[in-house]
């Protein structure tokens, strides 16, 4: 395993290197984060990424393969129009996981934000905690599943897809 301090990097220095390791290193530990917008986008290839902190908005946009694990929070927008791979955040996501999602799996150990899963066309959704308002707005395909409760207008102008929750109190909840 090969580890990457991001301290004084760039999101696009960060990227490139991220980039160039993926290709000869099947586990990558990055450590000092300091909730860094843009990590791993359009990352593609094999391998492990262990984020050891919290990342920003858009983590893992574009992804397309790998398996990025955040031991933290992540912002906005993660795992935006990702084609494959998967994502495990172990605490919590901002508003707008999996944004038009095409393939892989995001997990969310904890609670997210609004517009989960908004125009997603494929892939698995998985959010262990809370979730609010307009999860799978506008979804065009894939899976969501909530494990907690649901805010209001879930599954709003939804064409496709699969919507499941625990919540019993989601049916008074549909959009």
């Amino acid at each position: 395993m090969v580890s990457l301090d991001l301290t004084g990097m760039t999101s696009r220095e960060i990227n490139r290197k991220l980039k160039e390791l993926i290709k000869t290193e099947d586990e990558i530990e990055v450590v000092n984060t300091h909730s860094v917008h843009n990590f791993a986008t359009a990352l593609i290839g094999e391998g492990r990424i262990t984020i050891r902190g919290s990342t920003g908005f858009y983590t893992g946009g574009f992804l397309e393969g790998p398996t990025l694990v955040v031991k933290g929070n992540t912002g906005w927008y993660t795992g935006d129009n990702m084609m494959s791979g998967e994502i495990i955040v172990e605490m919590n996501t901002g508003s707008n996981v999996a944004p038009s999602m095409l393939g892989g799996t995001i997990v969310v150990k904890g609670n997210s934000g609004s517009r989960a899963g908004w125009g997603m066309k494929g892939g698995n959704l998985i959010i262990c905690g809370n979730v609010g308002r307009w999860t799978g707005k506008m979804t065009l395909g894939g899976r969501i599943i909530i494990l907690g409760k649901v805010g209001e207008a879930i599954g709003e102008s939804m064409y496709n897809g699969v919507i499941h929750v625990l919540d019993e109190a989601a049916e008074g909840k549909l959009g």
